[in-house]
């Protein structure tokens, strides 16, 4: 599964504007974790090594969006995510959000793909699809 997004002048200035943001990792949980992720503790290593991991998909999905590449579902669900949360609207769960993209986009990879490994994944934590 892949997503492309359209390089309008808003997208544009949205990534200018953005780009070189350095989200906390308050924000980076906000973003991408699951409500079960929430609960974890985590040490300063990890925070260090998931902010920097942050970072580096971020850098990625908007060097893609400025080349009109395709977008792995992670890239995807992040811009999405990124524009929802800059532009001041409400963020959805992580889970609702899996649950929206399962149920209103097309699977066009193998069974081996990414959208398979992260719908096992949320399927081993049971919130996918609950909804």
């Amino acid at each position: 599964m892949f997503a492309k997004l359209e390089l309008t002048e808003d997208i544009k200035k949205f990534i200018k504007d953005t780009e070189y943001l350095n989200e906390d990792f308050n924000d980076i949980k906000e973003l991408l974790f699951t409500s079960e992720m929430t609960k974890i503790k985590y040490s300063l290593v990890d925070i260090m090594n998931i902010q920097f991991h942050f970072k580096e998909i971020k850098r990625s999905t908007y060097h893609k969006v400025k080349s009109n590449q395709k977008l792995n579902i992670i890239e995807g669900m992040l811009i999405e995510r990124l524009l929802t949360k800059y532009n001041g609207l409400s963020l959805m769960s992580v889970e609702e959000h899996l649950n929206f993209i399962y149920k209103n986009c097309e699977d066009v990879e193998s069974k081996r793909g990414i959208f398979a490994i992260i719908r096992q994944f949320s399927e081993r934590i049971g919130n996918y699809g609950s909804k």
